[in-house]
C-alpha cells in the first residue's frame, strides 16, 4: 500500500452479502489496514478547540463487489 512503490489497495467483497454485513466487513477491513499500515495514515490538523486530530487516509482504497466465483 505504500504510495511510493506505486503499490495499490482495493477490498473486493461478495456482492451476495447484505448491505449492512459489506459495510461491517469493508470498515472492519479499513481499521485493520489502518493498524497494520500506520505510514498511510494522513496528516494530523489543529482544530479550533485547539485539540490534534489526524485525517483518516493518506491514500484511497476502493471497495468493490464481486460474485464468489470471481474473488
Amino acid at each position: 500500500m505504500e504510495t511510493q512503490d506505486h503499490k495499490k489497495c482495493v477490498m473486493v467483497l461478495d456482492e451476495e452479502l447484505p448491505p449492512g454485513v459489506l459495510a461491517n466487513t469493508a470498515g472492519i477491513m479499513g481499521i485493520t489496514l489502518g493498524n497494520i499500515f500506520l505510514k498511510q495514515w494522513g496528516r494530523m490538523y489543529l482544530t479550533k478547540a485547539e485539540r490534534n486530530i489526524r485525517e483518516l487516509s493518506a491514500c484511497l482504497v476502493p471497495v468493490l463487489k464481486a460474485a464468489k466465483e470471481k474473488i
